[in-house]
């Protein structure tokens, strides 16, 4: 059995609140994924709990659609269980979009674990 992978998608501090910040892989630098083969999101975390305060929306779009969306108060460290997971995604281009609603307008960055590497 192949071990999960993580990757970390980053998040650079928004213009303004509500308005869409495609994130990066830190892995290859790339605002995008293209998947070959079917995989498994098998679970997200906060890479760093947000501070008091600050409120983000990830969104998951494949082929320019959104297919899932989270709010960083459900992807804290602290919870043992993420809802909603596993995610299953099918080949295309994936994007990681993200959204500050609250707060002073600062970076985020994500965990990402999927069951077999890009």
């Amino acid at each position: 059995m192949v071990a999960p992978v993580v990757r970390q998608v980053n998040m650079a501090a928004p213009g303004a609140l509500n308005t869409d910040v495609t994130l990066t892989d830190q892995q290859t630098a790339l605002t995008f994924q293209t998947l070959g083969a079917s995989n498994r999101i098998v679970d997200i975390t906060n890479a760093g709990d947000p501070a008091a305060g600050l409120i983000y929306l990830l969104k998951l779009v494949r082929n320019g659609r959104e297919v899932r969306r989270w709010f960083s108060t459900q992807l804290l460290t602290t919870l043992n269980v993420h809802v909603g997971f596993p995610v299953d995604l099918v080949p295309g281009n994936v994007q990681w979009v993200g959204q500050q609603s609250l707060g002073a307008l600062t970076a985020q960055n994500y965990a990402v674990t999927y069951f077999q590497d890009l």
